[in-house]
């Protein structure tokens, strides 16, 4: 499962927050995860010694964030949490994720292994604390001050978690989700947990750890006296695994992280919580790869199990040099949501809606890479006549989904114009498509390219229902207010 593409690209797209603009060609770092040996090409300058391990803290209580001296700590890290008295109900815990010994990180990603009917992540948000003196949400992610902007950069972020099977079928299920910060990578933006000998960047302090995320695990139906588990995993059986990138010099190197390097997550409800064994074992166990399954190769690359037998051509078939693809193959945008309108003075971002969402649905058969492209029409059509951001195509990234999964990804753009007057009460018009193989950026590049119909005959030409790649909105609208 490959969470963000290899290749973030930015058209004329300005990313950032309050009082933040990224000038030039915003780039999102990716989270690749390729083979070990990546690791030890030279030559590049990453001044970076890392040991990084996740883990999921299942008691929160001892993980602060001071805003006044933008300091994060993280408390002993507990992987065992004990409910002496059992809820017999469905009802959920809140956990998070922890990172540790890690230096100049740019992204990073979770994968999860569980019994989807017993416990089972519900929701994961990726910013839980607040700086008040910024205005701003943050994590360890984007912990760091950009001098050049003195905000804290935003995320980017992605997560697939399947929905809950039937309660009693003991199901086993994977989920994943992650983040990146949003803009061109560097030492300084870059954090560090414990800082280096000589920092790159005084603006901020980790020094035991850094909280990625909040995870609420939702223990479904009545599990009296049950130990229960979340397994923080490597790419076994379901790749890819957890890992990290963090920036080399040059941009941005990936880490797969092994299973001793990942910390998983145990709950005992109404009984003495007892961790069990993940690191060496599979939980839940490895089985036979059945129909429709995902296996992982030697080199990592997920591959879905036949589904039905091999189709053998008989006298009767049409000759032809390109074998029929087997399987149905189908990318749809279920949802695309932004603020309903912004409210502008000449060159103030307005910052204060909620974010942009788009979710994206494999619908085929089997499993599929999904990526994911939003493109920004400005007020007034593409001469763009009151010089407003965003304006062009992002791309928010792929993920390989197994059938009926979703994709959410959220971004939140600073909407701004030059000329908020002259385009008063005009929309932007917002376009969210899904790409089914994530092969089809080239000819989306452009708002050009996806209001002209190229983009969308690029994306039929390996879609079996082209009719539900795209999704269009007419939002935000602008309110001009006066200087």
């Amino acid at each position: 499962m490959r969470l963000f593409s290899p290749s973030f690209e930015v058209s004329h797209l300005v990313a950032g927050r309050k009082w933040r603009l990224l000038s030039g060609g915003a780039i999102l770092a990716t989270l690749i995860f390729s083979v070990l040996a990546a690791l030890l090409l030279k030559p590049f300058d990453s001044r970076a010694v890392q040991n990084p391990t996740l883990a999921i803290d299942m008691v929160t209580s001892g993980n602060t964030y001071d805003d006044t001296t933008n300091m994060m700590t993280v408390g002993t890290v507990n992987n065992c949490l004990t409910s002496a008295t059992a809820n017999p109900l469905t009802h959920v815990h809140a956990t998070q994720v922890i990172i540790q010994n890690v230096e100049d990180l740019i992204g990073w990603q979770a994968r999860l292994n569980y019994i989807g009917d017993k416990m089972r992540p519900s929701t994961v948000g990726f910013t839980m604390f607040t700086d008040n003196t910024t205005a701003q949400t943050i994590s360890f992610n984007n912990l760091p001050i950009d001098q050049t902007t003195f905000v804290h950069r935003d995320l980017v972020t992605a997560s697939s978690i399947p929905a809950a099977p039937s309660d009693g079928t003991n199901t086993p299920q994977t989920a994943a989700f992650g983040a990146t910060y949003i803009g061109t990578p560097n030492f300084a933006i870059s954090a560090d947990t414990p800082a280096k000998a000589t920092p790159d960047d005084t603006s901020y302090s980790a020094p035991s750890g850094g909280v990625l995320a909040s995870l609420n695990l939702q223990v479904v139906g009545n599990e009296s006296g049950n130990q229960l588990f979340m397994n923080l995993d490597d790419g076994n059986p379901n790749a890819p695994g957890s890992g990290i990138a963090f920036f080399n010099g040059t941009g941005a190197q990936d880490v797969p992280l092994p299973s001793s390097a990942l910390g998983d997550g145990f709950h005992g409800e109404g009984v003495t919580c007892a961790p069990l064994d993940c690191t060496t074992q599979e939980c839940p166990p490895a089985t036979p790869c059945p129909a429709g399954c995902i296996t992982a190769t030697p080199t990592g690359t997920p591959t879905c199990c036949p589904t039905s037998p091999t189709i053998t051509p008989t006298a009767t078939a049409t000759a032809t040099p390109t074998p029929t693809p087997t399987g149905v193959h189908d990318a749809g945008i279920r949802r695309l949501g932004s603020p309903t309108s912004v409210h502008l003075v000449p060159g103030v971002p307005d910052t204060s809606g909620k974010a942009t969402v788009v979710i994206a649905n494999n619908n085929g058969d089997h499993a599929d890479l999904i990526g994911v492209y939003l493109a920004f029409l400005p007020p007034a059509g593409s001469q763009n006549p009151g010089g407003c951001s965003p304006a062009g195509v992002q791309n928010l990234g792929a993920l390989t989904l197994l059938p009926g999964d979703k994709l959410t990804v959220t971004t939140d753009p600073p909407w701004q114009c030059v000329d908020p007057a002259g385009v008063d009460g005009a929309t932007w018009t917002l376009k969210a498509i899904a790409d089914v193989h994530g092969d089809d950026f080239a000819s989306c590049a452009t708002v050009q390219q996806v209001f002209s119909g190229e983009c969308n005959a690029a994306l039929a030409n390996d879609d079996n229902n082209s009719s539900n790649n795209t999704m269009i909105r007419a939002q935000p609208h602008v309110v001009a207010l006066s200087p």
